[in-house]
């Protein structure tokens, strides 16, 4: 398992890994600038945020082609409809977060159609033409007034 980005709760989690045994099966890369890379070689993405605004990195990860697992905070629920385009769980329920990870690898052909999905939802939602589109819209409203 890769945990990528820092903070402060990194010591916490490498000793948390530590103890429950798991520390040989965790590599914490720290913050990284090589994203996009590093998703494209990743089985799964998640976002376990107790807080999130929007969450550029799930449509990072959408592009990049992985199924992703989030929890439902913020504007999150938004970029993702649950079980179309990736999985939404509710925040801190650990549990539905083991589950998920655990259906993502025992159906890796089902969760890489959701990823050939979501790669398309953001393409059609996010992508640079509809993001033109928007803004010519808005500056015909403005210009209009």
């Amino acid at each position: 398992m890769l945990v990528v980005g820092d903070g402060p709760l990194r010591e916490e989690l490498e000793q948390y890994a530590e103890e429950s045994g798991i520390a040989q099966k965790v590599i914490f890369l720290g913050e990284r600038y090589d994203v996009p890379e590093i998703l494209k070689v990743s089985d799964c993405f998640v976002l376990c945020s107790d807080y999130e605004s929007f969450g550029l990195v799930i449509l990072e990860a959408m592009m990049c082609g992985v199924p992703v697992i989030a929890t439902r905070v913020g504007g999150i629920g938004e970029i993702i409809e649950d079980a179309v385009v990736g999985t939404l769980i509710l925040k801190n329920d650990t549990k539905a977060l083991a589950d998920a990870v655990i259906k993502i690898r025992n159906n890796p052909q089902y969760f890489q159609e959701i990823a050939a999905r979501a790669k398309d939802h953001v393409i059609n939602h996010y992508g640079i033409d509809r993001t033109i589109r928007a803004y010519e819209r808005i500056y015909k409203d403005v210009t209009l007034q």
